[in-house]
């Protein structure tokens, strides 16, 4: 699976951030908490597992099956709950 994003410039030639900035980067294959003193906006996970993991965000909680990814925006958040017994990959962007 690949996923292709395209970003082109503003009209000032400039490129827009879309989401915020990587803040932070982290691999795990069990349940994870990650709190943030920075506020962020941006979350983005790889289910690299062969079970479904979910993530829960402002009390939002998302399923993200085996193999597949998840990229988005969210209301301004400070912490976020990862539920997984398989390999996963994740970013947080602020």
């Amino acid at each position: 699976m690949s996923l292709r994003v395209i970003i082109t410039p503003n009209e000032d030639g400039n490129y827009p951030v879309v989401g915020g900035v990587v803040r932070d980067y982290f691999e795990g294959s069990a349940d994870t908490e990650k709190n943030y003193t920075h506020t962020m906006i941006g979350f983005a996970i790889v289910n690299k597992g062969s079970a479904t993991l979910t993530f829960e965000i402002n009390g939002m909680t998302i399923p993200v099956d085996a193999g597949e990814a998840w990229d988005d925006c969210f209301e301004p958040f400070n912490t976020v709950t990862i539920t997984a017994t398989g390999e996963f990959k994740a970013v947080v962007r602020g």
